[in-house]
């Protein structure tokens, strides 16, 4: 893994003090077509960054913290995001695909539009999330919390969900699984959470 180089080491420390002064201080980290690929952000602070096409895959983010982040049109393929925070994140049309999201927090998370193909997401905390047009396929969310999640055009080819909470309480127009070999749309809040269930 690669450490921040002392460019990014400074703007994550202008950063954090940005954040813990409620913006007097420091500057807010905003970062826009630049390849991360590989980079060790664990542990670190990323609240409320603003990411525009980064590229972040294999990166090593556990137990970061991407509070209220606003996050698009990024990668992170194959990341280590396990046990981080991304409560009120805001992560659209971006490729998780692969990625090891299990047991992150990701209350209120936007992942619209988003790719989570393949991506580990087991006990996370997706309670309130808009997981609209979120490709899940093989994605596996066991034991994941789904309160009062939006779900509508979400795919859910083939991902596993044993154990899921919070499915009678969904809400969505339409979800895409596989039945008997055909993608079907279902159709209907009640028609999905019963198949959620």
């Amino acid at each position: 893994m690669t450490e921040p180089n002392l460019e990014l080491a400074q703007a994550l420390h202008l950063h954090r003090e940005w954040f813990d002064s409620l913006g007097k201080l420091g500057k807010r980290l905003e970062l826009k077509d630049i390849d991360l690929t590989g980079i060790d952000l664990s542990n670190y602070i990323l609240c409320q960054v603003v990411f525009t096409r980064v590229i972040l895959d294999e990166a090593k983010l556990q137990h970061a913290d991407f509070y209220a982040a606003d996050v698009g049109y990024s990668s992170f393929v194959g990341a280590d995001l396990k046990q981080a925070g991304l409560p009120k994140a805001s992560i659209t049309n971006s490729n998780l695909s692969g990625s090891d999201l299990s047991g992150v927090n990701g209350f209120r998370i936007t992942f619209q539009g988003s790719d989570l193909r393949n991506a580990n997401l087991t006990g996370a905390d997706l309670r309130h999330s808009m997981l609209l047009g979120a490709n899940l396929e093989y994605a596996i969310l066991d034991n994941v919390r789904l309160d009062t999640a939006s779900l509508t055009n979400a795919r859910f080819i083939n991902t596993r969900l044993s154990g899921a909470t919070g499915a009678e309480t969904v809400f969505g127009d339409r979800i895409f699984v596989i039945y008997e070999g055909t993608e079907i749309a279902i159709e209907g809040i009640d028609n999905i959470r019963q198949w959620l269930t």
